[in-house]
């Protein structure tokens, strides 16, 4: 099984200040409220979609570019999948809504979430490949109204 450094940051919108998300042991802790939400969206975007035995439509196929890297994809290593960069945007797109309607449906059929907890929406904002890394910027917001900017960096 492939292994994928993903860090995540979160910028806050009125400070500016940037915190790093912090995943916890399973165990006795619990994340709840914004947290949850930009971890169960993440879960959904960068989940290779056919790879949930529970659900073989949920995620996207992000990661399955390339032999897992988009970034590699879009600078032209890997063969038949690659993206040209004009058509990054769109792709990501697509992605991303493909990630928010899954979460739309679990969030509809649960009544356990609290507003915090449930996406109201998600925009890819801006893209960045560099040689060794792939930078997407995500604006998200809970439908408690709370806005989350983050950034997702994977390996090229």
């Amino acid at each position: 099984m492939a292994k994928y450094d993903i860090f995540v940051e979160c910028i806050e919108s009125e400070t500016g200040a940037i915190r790093f998300m912090k995943f916890r042991e399973y165990g006795k802790y619990a994340v709840t409220g914004a947290g949850k939400m930009v971890m169960r969206y993440l879960k959904a975007l960068l989940t290779i979609q056919g790879t949930d035995p529970h659900d073989l439509e949920y995620g996207t196929q992000l990661m399955a570019l390339s032999g897992g890297t988009v970034g590699g994809a879009l600078a032209g290593e890997g063969g038949a999948n690659v993206l040209a960069r004009d058509e990054a945007g769109s792709f990501l797109t697509t992605q991303n809504s493909l990630a928010v309607d899954k979460l739309r449906e679990y969030d509809s059929a649960s009544s356990a979430l609290e507003d915090a907890e449930r996406i109201q929406s998600a925009e890819i904002v801006n893209l960045e490949v560099g040689e060794d890394y792939y930078n997407v910027y995500i604006y998200l917001k809970t439908m408690a109204g709370e806005p989350i900017s983050i950034l997702v960096s994977l390996p090229a």
